[in-house]
């Protein structure tokens, strides 16, 4: 996800998905200032951007998935999860996803 700021005040944030979809959310300011501390940058098409982390795109996906009741959210969040077994950071995914409401959910995705 490829995230754009919307508004510094307001913590609207924009994030471009790896399928090209759009996603706004609200972030809290604590969890917000988490993803954008932990970014990439990268270069996509000879541009620098910003790539929100793998960890944090998994707790996305449980999120949406908890908001929507979407399957496929959670079908996702266990395929981010499998691509970078042996490289996530399994505090940090459980901290947040316990502060989130999410544990439950993360349970069920990771390995």
């Amino acid at each position: 996800m490829l995230p754009c700021s919307l508004g510094e005040r307001t913590g609207r944030r924009a994030f471009w998905t790896h399928d090209g979809k759009l996603w706004s959310g609200i972030l809290g300011y604590e969890y917000g200032r988490a993803v954008f501390r932990r970014r990439r940058r990268e270069r996509v098409f000879g541009l620098r951007v910003s790539v929100i982390s793998p960890e944090d795109l998994i707790l996305a996906k449980l999120r949406w998935g908890a908001e929507s009741g979407s399957q496929r959210q959670l079908e996702d969040a266990c395929g981010v999860a499998e691509l970078q077994q042996g490289r996530l950071d399994f505090s940090y995914l459980r901290r947040w996803a316990a502060k989130l409401s999410l544990a439950a959910m993360l349970d069920r995705v990771l390995p």
